[in-house]
């Protein structure tokens, strides 16, 4: 089996977009979520959306839907506001596995400004205050090449677009995703270049009395199968909406979350700042968050599989296709529930 591990995700503790700068982020208590991480290896960090939470999901001026950081001036990309905490806590302790870091965007703004500003904005993200020199990209230009220039061996990026784009451009490279906007750290797993059109949560719990780990999944009326619970978000959404910093789109983790919690599965608002576990995982066009966390009561429709259930024979025509596409290409990722 062969995938591709892609991000350590930060996500900032909110469900719906709201002004990051207004928000004192570097003063909330954030445990911070490590796993596997990268030692003696060349660390790449994006800056909008990572170093900085101040981003939005819409069109720009072609009309083209995606993630945009709207800073024009350096002095609202050195705020000591709207900073992500786990992104800190994140680059301290990777500081300390013998890594060396180095800086690729496309913020041309950040490139630009007084190399002491930049020096002091960085310590402040827990990267080392001499690191301020970085490889500005133009928007046109894919961050993959840039990537295998600099010899870059893992990488830290929050816009599931380019995790993908570095995914196929430079393979080798170990990608981490940081959620600006849910302050939380994970691994991503990517498997399929087609367009995120669905998001879904594969909610994993440890059962009280037997202390086996189990899957949540719902069944779907229609197929008569047992599902992911997933919807429609992020570019399916987005395209029929007037998305605007005023009034932003949704970014697959926040829809994520909407879509979950208004199912009737689960009453327990998930908290991804303190989840046990959390992965993102890419299965053709769908976005999954496999979240870990207590066990907990769902209602009719919804049920709990061990790992060892799904993986049973006479389980599979019971399956929804991307349930046993997600067991065989991400085993390796079950073996850790």
């Amino acid at each position: 089996m062969k995938f591709y591990w892609l991000i350590s995700i930060l996500c900032v503790s909110a469900c719906s977009y709201r002004d990051t700068e207004q928000e004192p982020l570097l003063q909330s208590p954030v445990k911070p979520i490590f796993f596997d991480p990268p030692t003696n290896s060349h660390v790449g960090f994006d800056v909008d959306g990572v170093l900085h939470t101040h981003v939005w999901y819409g069109r720009n001026a072609k009309g083209e839907l995606g993630q945009f950081h709207p800073l024009t001036a350096h002095n609202e990309n050195f705020s000591a506001r709207g900073r992500n905490p786990a992104i800190k806590a994140l680059a301290t302790e990777w500081g300390t596995k013998n890594n060396t870091f180095s800086l690729v965007t496309h913020n041309l703004a950040f490139c630009s400004a007084p190399e002491a500003e930049k020096e002091h904005f960085l310590a402040e993200s827990g990267l080392p205050s001499t690191l301020s020199s970085a490889s500005c990209i133009s928007n046109q230009q894919p961050k993959s090449k840039t990537i295998k220039k600099e010899k870059i061996t893992a990488f830290v990026d929050d816009s599931p677009i380019v995790l993908q784009e570095i995914a196929y451009g430079a393979p080798a490279v170990r990608l981490y995703m940081a959620f600006p906007h849910h302050q939380a750290v994970a691994p991503y797993a990517h498997r399929s270049p087609l367009e995120i059109e669905r998001c879904g949560m594969v909610l994993v719990s440890q059962d009280a009395a037997s202390k086996k780990n189990q899957v949540l999944l719902q069944h779907d009326a229609m197929t008569k199968r047992w599902k992911i619970p997933s919807g429609d978000c992020d570019a399916t959404l987005n395209r029929h909406k007037a998305c605007t910093e005023a009034t932003p789109c949704e970014d697959p983790v926040t829809a994520t979350l909407r879509i979950f919690q208004q199912e009737p599965g689960i009453s327990t608002p998930i908290q991804l700042s303190s989840a046990p576990r959390l992965e993102v995982l890419h299965v053709d066009s769908l976005f999954l968050l496999l979240v870990k966390v207590a066990d907990t009561v769902v209602n009719p429709g919804f049920q709990w599989f061990t790992v060892k259930d799904l993986k049973d024979k006479k389980m599979k025509p019971d399956l929804n296709p991307h349930v046993s596409l997600l067991i065989h290409e991400y085993e390796g990722n079950w073996k850790w529930l």
